[in-house]
């Protein structure tokens, strides 16, 4: 899978076993966003190979659980993108109801209180909390303890994201609307869906500027 991280051995040093990882000239997404928007055209830029990451992941029937920009990392100069932070991740069959995944970015089915289980939605409910703060600088919710957390992604909707920035397409909020439903069954279903209408969206924003 081209898209993520590749480990290439695993070595003993003495008493100490070590990863040697795949290099791939990057930063982690927290670092490249430094809490900023990010102008449209790189949105779109990462948004669609993101969109395209997942995919790939989900068609090998892998729930990744703990999509957020920390486990993005990002070329500065080309914006391609490769997905790391793979502890949590599970077959489809495998994944299950549970408490765990990064608090500000977990789906409504992982704090364990929504009796559904986990499945690549979760993922996609995770990548539009990404794509709403990498447009607006800011994840929709605020918390300080876990059950805050809990209660904000089980009952609390976000403020649209063009309400920061009447230059974002509506399209692109609802879309980001639609990733962050409490609902699984009212979320995109598929990241290709997400990736074909976002490739929809950047053409038409590329030529009417809406």
């Amino acid at each position: 899978m081209k898209v993520f991280i590749k480990s290439i051995s695993l070595e003993k040093q003495g008493s100490v076993l070590a990863l040697t990882m795949e290099d791939f000239d990057s930063i982690p997404l927290t670092t490249y966003l430094q809490s900023k928007p990010v102008p449209l055209q790189v949105f779109f830029s990462i948004a669609i190979r993101l969109g395209k990451a997942l995919n790939e992941l989900h068609h090998h029937q892998l729930v990744h659980k703990d999509i957020h920009p920390g486990n993005i990392l990002i070329d500065p100069t080309t914006l391609k993108v490769k997905i790391h932070g793979f502890g949590l991740t599970t077959s489809l069959a495998l994944a299950h109801q549970a408490f765990e995944g990064t608090s500000s970015y977990m789906s409504p089915e992982q704090t364990g209180r929504m009796n559904r289980t986990v499945d690549y939605r979760s993922d996609l409910y995770s990548l539009g909390i990404t794509l709403y703060e990498m447009l607006s600088g800011r994840v929709p919710f605020q918390a300080l303890d876990p059950i805050e957390w809990i209660h904000a992604h089980i009952a609390k909707e976000p403020i649209p994201v063009d309400t920061y920035n009447k230059e974002i397409p509506a399209l692109v909020s609802q879309m980001i609307m639609k990733l962050t439903a409490k609902n699984m069954e009212e979320r995109y279903q598929s990241a290709y869906g997400l990736s074909a209408d976002l490739e929809a969206c950047y053409k038409q924003w590329s030529e009417t500027g809406r």
